[in-house]
C-alpha cells in the first residue's frame, strides 16, 4: 500500500505519514463536529 501511495504522487501528503498526535487531532474534530451536526439536525427534526 505505502509502495503504490507513493509511486501514484513522489512525496504527497497521505495520512500514514502524520504523526499520531495529529491523526488523533484530525480523527477527533471530523468526531466531534459530526456528533455536533446530528445533534443539530435531532433538533431541527424534534422542533418541527
Amino acid at each position: 500500500m505505502d509502495n503504490f501511495a507513493n509511486a501514484w504522487r513522489q512525496g504527497g501528503w497521505h495520512p500514514y505519514k502524520m504523526s499520531m498526535p495529529a491523526i488523533r487531532v484530525v480523527v477527533g474534530g471530523v468526531g466531534i463536529l459530526g456528533a455536533a451536526l446530528f445533534v443539530y439536525i435531532a433538533c431541527i427534526a424534534l422542533s418541527r
